[in-house]
């Protein structure tokens, strides 16, 4: 779990450092658009779990089981 969130958020950071660096070539740029999307809302998704809401329902159902 812990390394799929890292390679999200690796691949978000180098993906949006490769979009300001390299030129993109007209025919790949909707599938470029297409990936970028997909990364954004993976990288959303990853960022709200570990500091979240849902990190805080995590937080709460680890204590509620501890006890």
């Amino acid at each position: 779990m812990y390394a799929l969130g890292a390679l999200v958020v690796l691949a978000f950071f180098v993906l949006i450092i490769a979009l300001v660096k390299v030129e993109i070539p007209l025919p790949n740029e909707k599938i470029l658009y297409l990936v970028v999307g997909a990364l954004v809302g993976s990288f959303n998704q990853v960022t709200n779990f570990f500091f979240g809401s849902s990190k805080g329902s995590k937080d709460k159902t680890d204590l509620l089981a501890n006890k």
